[in-house]
C-alpha cells in the first residue's frame, strides 16, 4: 500500500564514513505548523577499522520513495557527498539535492535552536 496523503519530507544525511558514526533524519511539517520527525537513524562502527555501510541509508530513502512519500529535499554535508547523493540526483533531480556543511557553517544549528525556542519542533 502506497502512502499518498503524507506531507512532503525533508531529509538531511551526515555520511561521515571516516568518523565513528553516520546517520540521517527525515522531518515533515505537521498540520499545526510544527516540524515532526518521521524517521531518524544512526549507524555506529564497532571497531576503528570497520567501514560504515552507507548503502542502508540509501536503501531507506528509496524505500520511503517507493512507499509513495514525496521527498521534497535531501541535504548532505558538502564534505561527505558521494555516490549516494549522485544516485539520488539521478532519481530525484538536481533541484531536490543540496549540500550543507554543518561542520563549517552553524546556520543549520541556529535555525534548529530558533525553531526549538519557538516550540515549532515536536
Amino acid at each position: 500500500m502506497k502512502i499518498s496523503c503524507f506531507p512532503p519530507v525533508f531529509i538531511h544525511c551526515d555520511l561521515a564514513t571516516n568518523k565513528c558514526r553516520a546517520g540521517f533524519s527525515a522531518v515533515y511539517p505537521s498540520e499545526n505548523g510544527k516540524i515532526r520527525t518521521l524517521l531518524k537513524c544512526g549507524i555506529t562502527k564497532k571497531t576503528h577499522r570497520e567501514q560504515i555501510d552507507l548503502s542502508k541509508i540509501e536503501a531507506i530513502i528509496y524505500w520511503l520513495i517507493d512507499q509513495g512519500i514525496t521527498i521534497k529535499h535531501v541535504s548532505f554535508d558538502i564534505y561527505e557527498k558521494g555516490y549516494i547523493s549522485q544516485n539520488l540526483i539521478k532519481r530525484l533531480g538536481q533541484e531536490r539535492i543540496g549540500y550543507t556543511s554543518v561542520d563549517r557553517d552553524d546556520t543549520a544549528y541556529m535555525i534548529f535552536m530558533f525553531l526549538m525556542k519557538k516550540g515549532l519542533i515536536e
